[in-house]
């Protein structure tokens, strides 16, 4: 393996390894992050694939619960991704919103 070829892989490990560091600490996801969550996954798929939670919310109206997460990639405010879960326990929705910052 060449020196380039070695730079490369190196470069895509260290990617790889930074965004599997970010997702396990629950902080913020990314879009690519959020693409991978769908409908009827389990709480345990949700969590290996986007890491924990930054709040997890149980509100009387819905069968589940929600998990929020902060994707901070918007250039104009932060945005907040959720996940909802129905009383299965898998993803019924996900959804994204933006909190513009005045």
């Amino acid at each position: 393996m060449n020196t380039t070829s070695r730079n490369l892989l190196a470069t895509a490990v260290l990617s790889v390894a930074a965004i599997a560091a970010q997702a396990a600490t629950g902080i913020s996801v990314t879009a690519a992050q959020e693409s991978a969550v769908h409908p009827g996954m389990t709480q345990a798929e949700v969590r290996a694939a986007i890491g924990q939670p930054e709040r997890v919310f149980h509100f009387a109206s819905e069968a589940g619960a929600t998990w929020r997460y902060t994707a901070p990639q918007m250039a104009d405010g932060a945005a907040s991704f959720t996940v909802d879960f129905g009383r299965d326990g898998r993803v019924a929705s996900v959804s994204e919103q933006t909190d513009e910052i005045d």
